[in-house]
């Protein structure tokens, strides 16, 4: 059983943690700063001028439903929606913490999901529901490669 609490504090955590997790401020446009670009800095902002609307509507779109991301894709929603970005990476760290929990006790995978779904549950805010699609999406990866039980995301 004291397994089993060891999975329930690490699932409020990865909660807790995905809700709360922020981006280190910008910088002010200070003129006594100077700010050297790098060229991958460089690219990124080439990248993201010429991305078209209807592009940066589907990345906005497929972040919104809690998938993945490119770290192309990421660049935009940096550069355009810096509020999408910072809940992208939260959805990212909370995938992550998510698969390294199932990874450590593979036979309580669901029990797993279930305790980060449920201290979800309490929050009625954009994150949570986008959190939700993703870590069912991640649990259904983890169990189709472990011969698990697949959960199906109620949308």
């Amino acid at each position: 059983m004291a397994q089993l609490t060891g999975i329930s504090s690490s699932a409020e955590y990865l909660a807790k943690t995905a809700a709360t997790r922020e981006l280190p401020p910008q910088k002010s446009g200070n003129s006594n700063e100077t700010e050297v670009k790098s060229t991958s800095d460089a690219s990124a902002t080439a990248t993201a001028a010429t991305t078209t609307d209807a592009e940066y509507q589907a990345i906005l779109a497929k972040a919104n439903s809690g998938q993945q991301l490119t770290s192309a894709e990421l660049t935009v929603l940096k550069a355009k929606n810096p509020a999408a970005y910072a809940r992208a990476t939260r959805t990212d760290t909370a995938r992550q913490e998510l698969t390294s929990q199932m990874e450590k006790s593979p036979n309580l995978a669901s029990r797993v999901l279930d305790e980060a779904l449920s201290s979800l549950a309490t929050r009625n805010d954009e994150d949570s529901a986008v959190l939700t699609k993703a870590l069912t999406a991640e649990y259904n990866n983890f169990a189709s490669k472990h011969d698990q039980v697949i959960i199906s995301s109620s949308d």
